[in-house]
């Protein structure tokens, strides 16, 4: 979609997904992808008109995928997955630059991590504002008037996903 122009910094903790990353941006040619391996919350970056925080969750969504979650999620997990997301999502808003976008997804199905998530983003936040996703998405997956997608396998025929875009308006 950049056709080459720009650069995309992708951060990642886990050294096995930036490896499928570069192997696919190899598979793209997509050159002006930068891969670093670090934690997103220790990070010292130029401002970016874009950020796309696809944040650690507990994965509920992915259960049909990965039965093994079944078992081993606990309601501490969900505690510290909150806790997380809280921590990157104020990392990630303080690298948009005035008029630019933060993206926001998981793949879980609780509320706690996802529209309770950014509501309490928003209290603290008065600088974005949430966008309307109807110009990206089908409104059979639309929640909160527009302002959010939720997917859930038994409805949707697909994995379970949330996410939000918002604008940073000052």
């Amino acid at each position: 979609m950049m056709e080459g122009e720009g650069t995309i910094l992708a951060v990642d903790i886990n050294p096995d997904r930036l490896e499928r990353l570069a192997s696919s941006a190899m598979n793209y040619q997509a050159e002006n992808i930068k891969i670093r391996r670090a934690d997103a919350r220790d990070l010292t970056l130029k401002l970016a008109d874009g950020v796309l925080l696809d944040a650690p969750c507990t994965g509920t969504g992915v259960l049909s995928k990965r039965a093994d979650l079944r078992w081993k999620r606990t309601e501490e997990e969900l505690e510290n997955s909150i806790k997380l997301q809280e921590e990157l999502l104020d990392e990630a808003a303080n690298l948009v630059k005035k008029g630019g976008r933060l993206i926001y997804s998981t793949c879980s199905l609780e509320y706690e991590e996802n529209w309770g998530q950014i509501q309490n983003f928003l209290e603290k936040y008065d600088n974005f504002i949430l966008e309307k996703l109807d110009e990206f998405l089908p409104a059979e997956v639309l929640i909160e008037d527009g302002l959010a997608y939720q997917t859930f396998p038994h409805k949707h025929g697909c994995d379970g996903h949330f996410g939000v875009r918002l604008k940073r308006v000052k």
